[in-house]
């Protein structure tokens, strides 16, 4: 068992606190996200997981032991705990091959399993390069081995695709899913990137000010998120105001019209879309107007407004549209209710 179990984590810096009693489940074998802003603590949580930070109050459980917490706090080289940092941070001084074997080299079989790293993540011919001979990517693959060569309980990747280009970015993500997959790794992966963190990861869990305010599938905390600010940072959103809800159909009257919804939800104040589930329909007597429209190659953005005067955004293949056309509104799919 290899799994992470946090339970009312605090942690900080002298008398700032920074994460404010952090509950996160990653179960053995799972690849887990966690994804915030800029400063809602991810570093700190990071930080705290590899040993390198103390928390202040709380458990943080590897496997079937606690390492921070009950009075007992086990150092980074025990826990058995490796990270991805940003841009790899290879040696510069060591090949490939001595890159990988570091944390490893006092095993008996460092040998066999260093060369089976470098099968597994496709850098075998470059044993003998040294990182400034490899390319971003490559750089990456190497880091990744390297933190899977000792058979770590977890692997916490630290933002490690940020400094790519983004055609390499993707291709590097999908490499590293898969070598993780491979090695049945336990992996967290702290990202800003919410495209990185939907695609690539088993559960999301969404940081926000030192708490954690939603986990879930992706597919979930996308489509269904707790409340407005989780829906707002995951993706552009149609929010649009419940004017009457009939529970018995599970419909709401907007200013769009009426909507299907997923489900009942006490307190529901807003009807939340994603702008791909709005369905364009010229029509010189539609509901709403188009204002403008970025094409994006697969899809276009399209900006309108409703007779009301309420802003709207839709994305699809709508690139024949031209800003002043009418349009009518349908929705693919139902939306979901929140209530703050």
């Amino acid at each position: 068992m290899s799994g992470v179990v946090i339970t009312g984590l605090h942690a900080g810096y002298g008398p700032t606190e920074v994460l404010h009693g952090i509950d996160l489940s990653v179960a053995d074998g799972e690849l887990a996200a966690v994804l915030g802003p800029s400063g809602c603590g991810k570093t700190t949580l990071l930080r705290v997981l590899a040993g390198h930070h103390r928390g202040s109050r709380g458990t943080v459980q590897v496997g079937d032991r606690v390492v921070d917490g009950e009075g007992r706090w086990v150092p980074p080289e025990r826990r058995r705990v490796t990270v991805v940092p940003q841009e790899g941070a290879l040696f510069p001084h060591l090949d490939v091959t001595a890159n990988v074997s570091f944390g490893i080299r006092r095993t008996p079989d460092v040998v066999r399993r260093t060369a089976e790293m470098l099968d597994l993540v496709g850098m075998a011919a470059f044993a003998h390069r040294y990182p400034h001979e490899l390319s971003g990517g490559q750089q990456q693959r190497v880091a990744v081995a390297r933190a899977l060569a000792p058979r770590p309980s977890v692997v916490l990747l630290d933002e490690p695709f940020s400094a790519l280009d983004a055609h390499l970015r993707e291709q590097v993500r999908s490499e590293v899913r898969e070598l993780l997959r491979a090695e049945e790794a336990t992996a967290l992966l702290v990202t800003h990137d919410q495209e990185e963190a939907l695609s690539l990861a088993d559960t999301v869990a969404v940081l926000h000010d030192g708490r954690i305010v939603q986990q879930d599938s992706p597919q979930a905390v996308y489509e269904r998120p707790d409340d407005r600010w989780t829906a707002r940072f995951l993706g552009e959103t149609v929010l649009l105001d419940v004017q009457d809800f009939d529970p018995e159909f599970s419909t709401a009257e907007t200013q769009a019209g009426r909507l299907p919804v997923a489900e009942p939800r006490e307190g529901a104040r807003w009807v939340l879309l994603r702008p791909e589930q709005l369905i364009l329909l010229p029509d010189p007597d539609g509901t709403a107007t188009v204002d403008q429209v970025s094409f994006h190659g697969p899809h276009a953005r399209v900006a309108l407004t409703l007779s009301d005067g309420t802003p709207l955004t839709a994305r699809g293949r709508y690139g024949a549209l031209r800003p002043g056309a009418r349009v009518r509104l349908d929705v693919d799919g139902v939306g979901w209710l929140l209530a703050d």
